[in-house]
């Protein structure tokens, strides 16, 4: 008896040890949420776990709020989103302070903790979309996001862009502020290498580059995330890091990585098929939703048609058999057309996190040219095949 009273004690302690050791690595958050239209009464208001989907609480807005309240574990974020409305809000710190969301067309999100600092971030990006679409809606693409580029990765404004007075100095000005936001962010980086902020200002840098821009060695990238420890343990950061190192290996003049899919009748073929074959290979990435990738068909179907020596694919990563099926059915496209569907393996093995990418690989099965767009892909098989 005596022993049994004694092993009891010590569960009861090892359990009550445990549970406190689980609540010290807890915090708690407070979302204190407004709405600006009196109509929004009586609406759900969801919490989200940022870049999942994962709905993880449900309020229902009173007298113009609600409120949201509960722990979690660093590092998370959190989304708002309004059930059947545009009204949302996205990647909002989990700190321990009180947060205020003011949920109208231009969100804010306030509190006298980090959530602060993210503002400052938010401004320049606020300020970036908009240039973005200026140049967009005014120039061609191309030029408009090459003078994007150059501004944003390279700092620099090309001289022969072809801008007009009144737009290059609304560049110039742009500059100035890519600058100064590039000082804020090392600056709050700096100072938050331990905490959430920091993990948001990885994510931030990663979501910049969106792929390696010319220049930009995947060093630079690893140590970014060895300034924040912490940003390794936070998913959506560690699968733009992975994809990243996959660029870098699948970079020019590396070799192709294989992977597996089906051809149009459903029986399973490889890449190593075709690539690494003696001969040059084409390779368009892309899905049925894609806007930009029903812009290239043109280009890839001349040179399919002019370069007999020429194997072009068209590899469908995105979506079920079903609608690869029905896809096929509603388009003339002569090349081969390879369906990958929901399997991952493609996109990680490529680093792909947009839609069209095209990759060239030579005789050997050596990529030659990744990323090339539907504005060159005449011009260089032509290049390759007059030699």
């Amino acid at each position: 008896m005596r022993i049994f009273c004694i092993l009891l004690v010590i569960v009861i302690f090892v359990s009550s040890w445990s549970k406190a050791s689980n609540r010290s690595d807890d915090s708690r958050y407070i979302i204190n949420g407004s709405v600006g239209n009196i109509a929004d009464n009586g609406k759900m208001v969801y919490l989200i776990k940022a870049n999942t989907g994962l709905r993880l609480d449900t309020a229902i807005v009173s007298d113009g709020k609600f409120i949201f309240t509960g722990n979690y574990k660093s590092p998370a974020m959190f989304d708002i989103v309004m059930n059947q409305s545009s009204l949302r809000v996205f990647e909002i710190l989990a700190e321990d302070a009180v947060v205020t969301v003011k949920l109208t067309e231009n969100p804010v999100v306030t509190s006298k903790g980090l959530n602060g600092e993210v503002a400052k971030i938010k401004d320049i990006e606020l300020r970036s979309m908009k240039i973005g679409e200026y140049l967009l809606g005014k120039y061609l693409q191309e030029e408009a996001l090459e003078i994007f580029t150059n501004v944003l990765h390279h700092n620099i404004i090309d001289p022969s862009a072809k801008l007009s007075p009144e737009d290059r100095l609304m560049v110039e000005e742009y500059l100035d502020e890519v600058l100064k936001a590039k000082k804020i962010r090392e600056d709050i980086l700096e100072s938050n290498r331990d905490n959430i902020l920091g993990v948001y200002c990885i994510q931030w840098i990663y979501e910049f580059y969106g792929d390696l821009p010319p220049g930009l060695s995947f060093n630079v990238v690893d140590s970014l995330l060895n300034r924040v420890p912490l940003a390794r343990k936070y998913a959506p950061v560690m699968k733009m890091y992975d994809d990243f190192k996959a660029i870098e290996e699948t970079s020019v003049g590396g070799p192709f990585l294989d992977f597996a899919a089906q051809k149009s009748d459903g029986s399973s073929i490889k890449l190593s098929d075709f690539v690494g074959n003696g001969k040059y290979v084409l390779v368009n990435f892309m899905a049925p939703w894609c806007g930009y990738c029903k812009q290239e068909l043109p280009n890839l179907k001349y040179v399919y048609e002019r370069y007999p020596d020429l194997i072009v694919l068209g590899v469908y990563i995105d979506g079920t058999r079903e609608s690869f099926n029905t896809y096929i059915k509603g388009v003339d496209i002569p090349y081969k057309l390879l369906y990958v569907g929901d399997s991952k393996r493609a996109s990680s093995l490529y680093g792909i996190s947009s839609l069209p990418l095209t990759i060239l690989f030579n005789p050997d099965g050596i990529i030659v040219d990744r990323g090339i767009d539907k504005e060159n892909v005449k011009d260089k098989i032509a290049d390759i095949f007059s030699k």
